[in-house]
Parts: C-alpha cells; structure tokens; sequence
C-alpha cells in the first residue's frame, strides 16, 4: 500500500526492507496504469502499509475522502453508461454450455499453455462456476496483467469464450521465505526464476535453502497444458533426526551389534542426506486430474556419530551410501479449496514406483516396488466448522533385504514431506518405520475468526513390515495420537501451532511449530 519508495533513513527494519523490494514492481506498473485512466484518485495512505490489518477502516475512510473530490466527474461518466439490460439469472454450478475457446494476445505463451491453465478441453461442456475457475487459475500464474472475456451464444446449445490476454512484460524476479519446523529446524528461502528462458512457456526455478540444514532445489518445467509437458528437477535435501535403536537392526551385521549389547542406547542421532534427480512427463486429465510418468535416480547416505569409528579412529559408521535407479508413474486428483485449511473437497494421490537398478552388488540386491496412495476429503459442517477425513496406505513389494532408507517413516507435522514420510500427530518424526503401513485420520477446524482456525484431530495407525499378512495381522500393535491447534492463513504463508499427544508411555506430548509454506 506504500505509493511512493522510501528513502535510505526509514530503511530500519526487515519489514521495511522486504515491503521496499515489494514495492518496486508495483509502483512501476501503478505508473504505468495511471497514464491509462481517465480519473486517478490517489488516497494519501503514506501511514499505512500492507501489514497495517488493524486499521482497515481508516484506510477506507481515506479512499471515500479521496473519491469525495471526483465525485461530478464519476457521475458524468456514470451518465455516459449503456442501459442496464437484466438478464436471465444464472445457476453457476448447474447451467451447462458447450464452449469453443478463442484466444487472443498471446505471444510468449502458448495456446496450450493458456488452454491448460484455464482446465478447457474445446469443444467441451462445462458449468460457469468451472469457467470462473479456471480464469482465477490463469491468472493466479501472475503471467499477465489482465485478462478479459466474453462468452457469446452461437446457438442454442453452443458458445464461445473469447479470452484476450496481456502478458506481464516481468520475465525474471526474486522471491524469499521464511520456514521453521522441528525436522529441518530454521529455514530461510531465496528464489530465482526465469520465465522463456528457452522455449514458450517454460520456467527455470532456482531454490537456496540457507538454515540449520541447508539444502537447495532445481526446477524446470516446459507446460504444454493438455499435451505432455516436460520436467527436470533436481535437489539436496539433509536433515539429522534422533531414531530408536531397532533402526539398525538391518544395517549392521551381527557382530557388530553383538558388540553394542552392552552399551546403554535407546536412541541413535541419523544424519541423512537425500540428492535426488527426476526427468518426468506431466499431462493434465479433466478438470482436476494430473499425471506423470518419470525416471529417477536417487542418492541417500544415512551415518551416525552416535556409535563406532571408522578406519581413522573418527567416530562415526556410515549405515547407507546407495545410488537407486527407479520408473514411477504418479496420479493427483485435486478439488481442495484451500491447500493448508481446507473446507471442501477432495485431494487424492497415489503412486508406483520399481527400483530395478541400485550400487549394492547384483548377488546382494533384489529389485523391489513401493506403491502408496492418500486420499483426503473435506466437507463444511457448518458456517465455521469443517471436518477433514484421511484414509493413506503404502507397502513395499519385493524382499529387497536391508534397504531400509525407503521405508516409510511416520512422524512429525509442519515439515514437506519427501520419500515416503507420513505426518503422524503423537510421535515425534520418522519415529515410526516399516515396509508398510495404514492410517486415518479425523479433524474438525473451527474457522472462529477471518484466516484464523482451532482444530482437533486424532490419527490412527499400524505400520511394520507384514501388516497385511493375514497370519501376522492379530499380533500388530497399533499406534494412536491426537492434536490440539491454532493456525493463521498469514500473508507469509500458514502459521501454525500444535499440542501433539499419544496414549504410548514411550512418548511424551509435544508442541509442534510450523511457520511460514513448507519448503
């Protein structure tokens, strides 16, 4: 909301600095726009900002003072105005037309692109409230700076959205974030991208991740919309976790333990570092439907200081250092309308994935698969309160003796999952492990004020590694646990606060902290 740039004394602040980076493209473009209008009404807000939620009234009154001035000539040109023709009320989400798709202004992106964004098929039939959608979703990319249609009756039956675009001249900027969670600890993000680097819609995204456990990330993506868009992603990823000592059980030989059954440890402190690379194909289905086949290779090292030394007399024993070959194929289904507090819809994922191909020698490894699928569903209950339902399941098919590392681990909230970690109230992360596993959940969120939500829920589990084994299903041990929170949809992305529980004596309650989008 700051109209002018401010100058080098009232730099002061992290806030002022991150509102003056802010501030530069949109001064730039309201200048730009201001020679285009035919009244400019410029309310003095100089003692305001975009954080300034408080004072909402105040800043209203200032608009209404300032349109005051221009009131006559408002009114003239209100005078000037067409007619207002009634027309025949629409249903939004029933009233079906069959829609032709007519773009114009595009340049550096694509008919596909556009089509994809906008979720149209043409000819298709499709609902208004399917039409709006998709336009907020064009225009949520910020690849342009207006978008105007129309949609013109052909014949009874028949339709046709003309949509006219004006690209955003902006083709590279700079983004940053903050994040804090109790696996990756403090986080601090900075974003390049670069939009046409090399072909019609593409991108190039660059992620530095500087914090407790740097890390970083590589995209890029050619989006073709309905065809088959292009992907490259690569990333280092590490974090340090404490893991209960049956973590090893598979990783070190027998004598090797048989020499630490004397020595008085529960838990064994796990450094992992995760570099992984994926060369994919993404196509959308439908409205909400996407999928994606790709080949991935994969590095991961697990080692611990918390026991042996190695050749050096340095303490330390490294439990994995595998390269991973795999194919998988990935299919999502999303109709949430919010990704942190939903309130309706349904988000479902699944995938297979086959690792034919790893470093361990051919006469110690056995090709195996990991398939997992998750589906969610959200309902409004009432004007404030929503309920949220989980069912997930994952299992690992093929013997695969001692690759322990793509287990799934259940555990934690607030961090972004990666491999096949599952959030799991009431256990600390990766605290749980197993070839397989199976979980529910219940949650119900009040929404007690704008952006601001108190939930509960209580998730149920078994995990191990013959969970679906009918002679072994009567002696699993199932895990339990609940949570009470506070979240706030923030500006700076979802601040949220737990207190997690479980009804297992091995474990004590625990606050978790999540801060700002998972990265």
């Amino acid at each position: 909301m700051q109209d002018t740039l401010m100058n080098k004394k009232e730099l002061n602040s992290v806030t002022n600095i991150m509102l003056q980076i802010s501030n530069f493209r949109t001064i730039k473009a309201m200048k730009r726009k201001q020679l285009l209008t035919d009244v400019y009404i410029k309310p003095n807000i100089k003692d305001y900002s975009v954080v300034s939620f408080d004072r909402g009234d105040e800043i209203i009154a200032e608009g209404e003072k300032s349109a005051m001035v221009q009131f006559d000539t408002l009114q003239k040109i209100a005078a000037q105005q067409a007619p207002f023709q009634k027309r025949k009320p629409v249903n939004p989400d029933k009233d079906i037309f069959a829609v032709y798709l007519n773009i114009k202004g595009h340049q550096r992106f694509t008919r596909a692109y556009i089509k994809g964004k906008l979720r149209l098929k043409t000819p298709s039939l499709v609902t208004l409230e399917d039409l709006n959608s998709g336009l907020d979703n064009l225009y949520s990319t910020g690849n342009f700076e207006r978008i105007r249609y129309k949609l013109k009756q052909k014949s009874l039956i028949d339709s046709e959205i003309e949509v006219k675009v004006e690209e955003s001249p902006l083709k590279s900027f700079v983004r940053f974030a903050l994040h804090y969670d109790d696996l990756y600890k403090s986080a601090a993000l900075v974003n390049f991208t670069r939009k046409n680097l090399l072909f019609k819609s593409d991108v190039l995204s660059l992620d530095g991740i500087l914090g407790d456990k740097p890390r970083y990330n590589i995209d890029y993506y050619i989006d073709k919309g309905y065809y088959w868009s292009v992907g490259l992603n690569h990333r280092f990823y590490q974090y340090e976790q404490s893991l209960d000592f049956n973590f090893l059980n598979n990783r070190l030989s027998a004598s090797e333990l048989q020499d630490l059954t004397n020595v008085p440890i529960n838990f064994v402190d796990i450094e992992t570092v995760d570099i992984t690379t994926q060369l994919y194909l993404e196509t959308i289905l439908g409205q909400k439907f996407g999928f994606r086949i790709g080949l991935e290779h994969k590095f991961l090292k697990n080692s611990t200081e918390t026991i042996g030394v190695d050749s050096n007399q340095v303490p330390g024993t490294v439990l994995d250092n595998v390269n991973y070959y795999s194919a998988y194929a990935a299919l999502k289904f999303d109709s949430f309308d919010d990704k942190y507090f939903p309130t309706r819809g349904v988000l479902f994922t699944g995938s297979f994935t086959g690792y034919p191909f790893s470093s361990i020698p051919s006469d110690q490894f056995e090709e195996f698969a990991v398939t997992k699928a998750t589906l969610n569903y959200a309902v409004p209950i009432s004007k404030h309160f929503s309920g949220l339902a989980q069912a997930a399941s994952g299992i690992r098919l093929g013997k695969a003796t001692g690759v322990n590392s793509l287990d799934f681990f259940l555990g934690g909230f607030g961090a972004k999952p990666i491999n096949n970690q599952v959030p799991f109230y009431g256990y600390d992360f990766l605290q749980l492990s197993g070839e397989s596993y199976v979980k529910g959940l219940l949650q119900l969120d009040y929404n007690f004020w704008t952006k601001h939500h108190i939930n509960i829920a209580a998730n149920f589990a078994n995990v191990g590694n013959e969970i679906f084994n009918i002679r072994e299903i009567y002696e699993l041990k199932g895990f339990s646990g609940y949570a009470l929170g506070y979240g706030y949809n923030s500006p700076i992305g979802p601040i949220q606060v737990k207190y997690a529980f479980s009804d297992d004596q091995k474990t004590t309650g625990k606050v978790l902290f999540s801060v700002g989008y998972w990265f």
